[in-house]
């Protein structure tokens, strides 16, 4: 038999007060893996939603829906204090109500779409007129390359890019 056991407690900070017994823990502390919340791996997001919504159009009889840019800036910009089942739950509510064949910001609830002004900041383009789709695209990547702390592999993931294309090419031009 395995045992797979979870918590959002620590463990060991347990053990010490009392409330979790020392003998148990050594049996299940095999192999301790340490998952940081949804709110702290944002890079994770567009993956996890693409997944999510695959299973939850299946799993509802639904067709597909992919999430917009502003559905998925907002959806990184959150901090998700119910973790995935929070993400997977504000997927499926937008998936059953979404009002075109994509999920736009409008279909999530208003607690999720709303971006806060300080995390906004970091978010926006100027509004320039005379900026081109490219001056447009390399900020997004440097943006996508900081927020996955310079890992190329992650930000081609999070941009659904092969990493030998452009990102490559643009962050050694940094």
């Amino acid at each position: 038999a395995r045992l797979i056991a979870a918590t959002n407690r620590d463990p060991e900070e347990e053990v010490s007060s009392g409330r979790l017994r020392e003998d148990l823990y050594y049996r299940l502390n095999i192999v301790h893996i340490a998952l940081p919340p949804l709110r702290e791996r944002p890079v994770d997001i567009p993956a996890l939603a693409e997944q999510l919504l695959k299973r939850l159009a299946e799993r509802y009889q639904l067709d597909y829906a992919a999430l917009t840019p502003d559905a998925l800036a907002a959806l990184t910009a959150y901090q998700w204090p119910g973790n995935i089942r929070e993400l997977e739950n504000v997927l499926a509510r937008a998936l059953a109500l979404r009002s075109g064949r994509e999920i736009t910001r409008r279909d999530l609830p208003a607690h999720v779409a709303t971006i806060p002004e300080e995390r906004r900041q970091g978010m926006a383009f100027d509004d320039d007129p005379t900026m081109t789709l490219e001056d447009v695209e390399r900020r997004y990547i440097f943006r996508v390359l900081d927020a996955t702390h310079g890992n190329k592999l992650k930000a081609a993931a999070v941009l659904g890019i092969d990493i030998a294309s452009n990102l490559v090419a643009a962050g050694n031009k940094r």
